[in-house]
């Protein structure tokens, strides 16, 4: 399932993509807190944890998403 989710964050930002990258652990990176990925972009544990959501809800409203629905869900 990783790999289709890594297939489908192709059309989020290159910051919305790694941070969910780092949060989750895609593309054989070691998964990060919220906390971590900020220290490293500069940017408020919050902010992250807004563009991570931003990132999440652009993958459920994509078509080629519903099949991974379950793993998408808030």
């Amino acid at each position: 399932m990783r790999s289709g989710v890594g297939q489908l964050i192709g059309a989020l930002t290159a910051r919305e993509q790694l941070i969910l990258r780092l949060r989750y652990g895609l593309g054989g990176e070691e998964e990060h807190t919220l906390e971590q990925i900020g220290q490293s972009l500069g940017l408020s544990r919050e902010r992250v944890r807004q563009l991570e959501a931003r990132a999440l809800k652009k993958l459920r409203e994509t078509a080629p998403a519903q099949n991974l629905h379950p793993i998408l869900e808030p």
